[in-house]
């Protein structure tokens, strides 16, 4: 029903979720799985406040945030781009939920692109950058450098986990297919 869907999406894409990233082995004990950028990245994901709204499992997919915190994320799209989505006030009908959003999930994200409910952006590097614009705004004492920026970047890509013993970008079409399928 329309009052379940939410409900069952959100179930079947913790489904999504693969294990065995670089930063899974990390939290495991192995402190080398993480290159020394990825460290830097993950320390100021957490002293920027990403980790307040992507956090849990998933890192993220848990709450609904606006995505205008600090600066218009409308102001970051093509100029052709023409708002289609409204967030949860196309199902809320409520002005306050306006440009509210499902803060998605950033397990295998270096491999989800297009990004953004609008899919206008095409480099994760873009979307971090986009992200500390609209939704940290300086906060932690001063606006990221391009090297944070960077660092994060590479920290959101040691989230890439695997499946049947290789990372996901390494999939043939022919490996992904389900374990009861003939091969």
């Amino acid at each position: 029903t329309g009052d379940t869907i939410t409900d069952a999406i959100a179930a079947f894409e913790r489904t999504l979720t693969t294990p065995d990233s670089a930063f899974d082995q990390f939290l495991m004990g192995r402190d080398e799985a993480l290159a020394p950028a990825q460290k830097a990245g993950m320390e100021d994901f957490v002293r920027f406040g990403c980790a307040t709204c992507h956090a849990g499992p998933t890192l993220g997919g848990i709450s609904f945030e606006s995505i205008n915190t600090h600066a218009d994320f409308h102001d970051f799209m093509p100029a052709d781009y023409e708002e289609g989505a409204h967030g949860l006030a196309d199902f809320t009908k409520k002005e306050e939920h306006k440009d509210m959003f499902r803060v998605p999930n950033l397990r295998n994200v270096a491999l989800t692109a297009p990004y953004f409910h609008t899919g206008a952006v095409n480099s994760l590097k873009e979307a971090v950058r986009i992200m500390f614009a609209t939704q940290v705004g300086g906060s932690a004492g001063s606006k990221p450098s391009e090297t944070t920026i960077a660092n994060v970047t590479s920290f959101l890509e040691a989230q890439t986990g695997t499946l049947k013993g290789k990372p996901l970008d390494k999939l043939t079409p022919e490996e992904v297919k389900p374990l009861d399928e003939p091969r």
